[in-house]
């Protein structure tokens, strides 16, 4: 972006982790968080509803077109896999947004574990930027990542592990799973090959 955003739009923020990192980091924009889960909408209230520039909304982000509102940056982190009609989502995204999208989602083979955690889809490289494309974005950077830690080595591990429980505002790893997953996240952060891997995030600028 050769710009800071006057405002943010985190779809299915959850917990709003990633809702008040832009908080943090731009702390003269307008930020909000949306999401269909009331737990994870009064975590994020309760933990970070103090802050100025953050909000965050409970409710299904298509309703916002009525508003009339739009976003400098709409978001989208590891959401569009848990939602059967991604498209109509994104479609929504795309009408929101007045400059960017930013999206991260799996690619690549699903394990089952994945599906076990509400997966409906992984894509297929480049299908998201068709996909905006088509939709009157175009691709500004592309970030594919995880080879070989995390895909396949982790993500394969994983797969061999019990399922794990559920709790009320996501899925919770078992520890095997988080004890797998904290020793190879540093080989994946700091050994994976440039720009090859099932983690895709890209960023998208509106035509």
């Amino acid at each position: 972006m050769d710009h800071m955003p006057n405002s943010v739009l985190d779809v299915g923020c959850g917990q709003g982790l990633n809702t008040v990192k832009f908080a943090d980091d731009w702390p003269n924009a307008k930020i909000v968080g949306v999401d269909l889960s009331d737990v994870g909408i009064k975590y994020a209230n309760d933990h970070y509803g103090t802050n100025k520039n953050v909000s965050f909304i409970c409710g299904d982000v298509s309703d916002m077109l009525d508003d009339k509102e739009r976003f400098d940056l709409v978001t989208a982190f590891e959401l569009l896999e848990h939602i059967e009609d991604w498209e109509k989502v994104a479609t929504v995204m795309t009408k929101i947004s007045n400059r960017y999208i930013m999206v991260s989602v799996p690619i690549g083979r699903m394990r089952e574990y994945e599906k076990e955690h509400g997966h409906f889809r992984n894509y297929q490289k480049g299908e998201l930027e068709s996909f905006f494309e088509e939709n009157g974005f175009q691709t500004i950077k592309t970030y594919y990542a995880g080879f070989p830690f995390w895909s396949p080595i982790t993500r394969d591990l994983l797969n061999l592990l019990p399922v794990d429980n559920t709790s009320d505002v996501q899925v919770e790893m078992g520890l095997p799973k988080k004890i797998v997953s904290l020793l190879l996240y540093y080989s994946f952060r700091y050994l994976s090959l440039k720009n090859k891997g099932d983690q895709f995030v890209g960023l998208f600028e509106k035509i």
